[in-house]
């Protein structure tokens, strides 16, 4: 058993989920652990905030406007 996650095993460790289980325990975070959460981060939000989707929806506000 580990010290940072009470009844889990260190499988955990390396993953967004381990970074989790790091905060909710109130340990300190591991460096492959907060790795993977920054990973998972920037996955998100290239997902999200996709440069080609936003200016689609910027352009078609536009044209919403000039329609009055």
């Amino acid at each position: 058993m580990s010290k940072d996650f009470p009844g889990r095993s260190k499988a955990r460790h390396g993953t967004d989920a381990g970074f989790q289980a790091h905060k909710r325990y109130g340990s300190v975070v591991c460096a492959d652990c907060r790795e993977a959460h920054n990973k998972a981060c920037r996955e998100l939000m290239r997902k999200i905030y996709d440069p080609a989707k936003r200016r689609a929806r910027y352009l078609a506000s536009k044209q919403a406007a000039a329609r009055g």
